[in-house]
């Protein structure tokens, strides 16, 4: 008798952020044992097809209502509309691939899509939720309104998958009941890729670059953008901005910076926080974890050029304050690499999921 596996239909948002740690979450679920069917909005649906094929993950898509349009995220009234057009289409898709003979054993569903949970519910499939910010976030949601999006309040026993590592978060982890670790989910979608970039970083010294991104959604304005480049400016140290292409919309400073500074893709480790939990994290690390500071707005709301180049200069300069950064970094490392080796605990937890 052949050896069953159990099939996991994972939902998510079309936004990068939403798809990276998805896409890895089903790549960690299919090395455990099972197979992993991973969805995402019509619009978004490319995304997922640029992703490297992986042996036990397929691919599909429920529609928002908004199918050719990339950008009705920030269309007003978008929540209702994807709930109102995805709840049909995410209970359709299940039962397909049940007709398919690919019964879905278990249907996993990012934060921003409690909806999810009335689907299978209603279709009596298990579920479980999985948080994509991080887990203080969660407990804060948690603590101040009892709820997040209706799913604790309606089920106190949902299962919660949470992307951080043990030990990183232990007083977060622990107020989420039901809640298993399932991180960190670190995207190895770009391992092995080789290029300017890396022929560039070689010529450089070890630990002498700086990274800068703000991410795929976060909007700067131009009094940012500024502050920021003469910022980086100032530190005279080399550093790798990472930019979303926008084609004839750069800006002319942008265009100007490129003249004169080496830009290209890379990984994002130096940036201010802009919104959403990136607030929170930004306090994490620099409060908690000590693994790195917070950058300080003026009463603009701007974070101005001396203060990146007092940021930098802390964790670069080879201070006090640097060696004790250092320290952190080099300990959670560790703790990272405890869990995700052969038998650590993410593998543990992934394979009592």
């Amino acid at each position: 008798m052949g050896q069953s596996y159990p099939h996991i239909l994972l939902v998510c948002q079309s936004v990068q952020g939403h798809i990276n740690p998805s896409f890895q979450l089903a790549n960690n679920l299919i090395c455990a044992g099972a197979r992993v069917t991973l969805a995402t909005t019509v619009s978004g649906f490319p995304k997922l097809k640029s992703l490297p094929s992986i042996h036990g993950l397929s691919l599909a898509s429920f529609t928002d209502g908004h199918d050719d349009d990339n950008h009705a995220l920030w269309n007003r009234g978008y929540v209702y509309d994807i709930e109102r057009f995805g709840s049909e289409s995410i209970a359709t898709l299940v039962k397909t691939l049940s007709e398919s003979g690919n019964k879905v054993n278990l249907l996993v569903y990012t934060l921003y899509l409690p909806f999810a949970y009335d689907v299978a519910r209603d279709l009596n499939v298990p579920s479980a939720l999985f948080l994509i910010q991080s887990a203080t976030c969660f407990s804060i949601y948690n603590h101040f309104s009892n709820r997040c999006d209706g799913i604790i309040a309606k089920d106190p026993n949902a299962c919660v998958l949470v992307n951080t590592l043990d030990g990183l978060k232990p007083d977060s982890v622990k107020s989420i009941k039901n809640s298993t670790v399932v991180g960190p989910l670190v995207s190895s979608i770009f391992l092995g890729n080789k290029g300017s970039c890396f022929e560039w970083l070689d010529s450089k010294q070890e630990n002498s670059v700086v990274y800068v991104s703000f991410g795929s959604l976060a909007m700067l304005t131009n009094t940012q953008k500024l502050e920021l480049l003469h910022g980086l400016m100032k530190t005279q140290r080399p550093f790798l901005l990472v930019l979303r292409d926008v084609g004839e919309d750069e800006d002319v400073e942008i265009k100007q910076l490129k003249e004169k500074v080496s830009l290209v893709a890379g990984v994002a480790i130096v940036g201010c926080p802009q919104f959403a939990d990136q607030t929170t994290n930004a306090k994490m690390v620099d409060e908690v974890w000590g693994n790195g500071v917070r950058e300080v707005l003026d009463e603009e709301m701007v974070v101005r050029q001396d203060e990146i180049k007092r940021c930098l200069d802390v964790v670069m300069d080879g201070g006090e304050r640097a060696k004790e950064i250092k320290k952190n970094v080099e300990k959670w490392r560790k703790v990272a690499e405890e869990s995700v080796k052969d038998g650590g605990s993410l593998q543990t937890n992934l394979e009592l999921l």
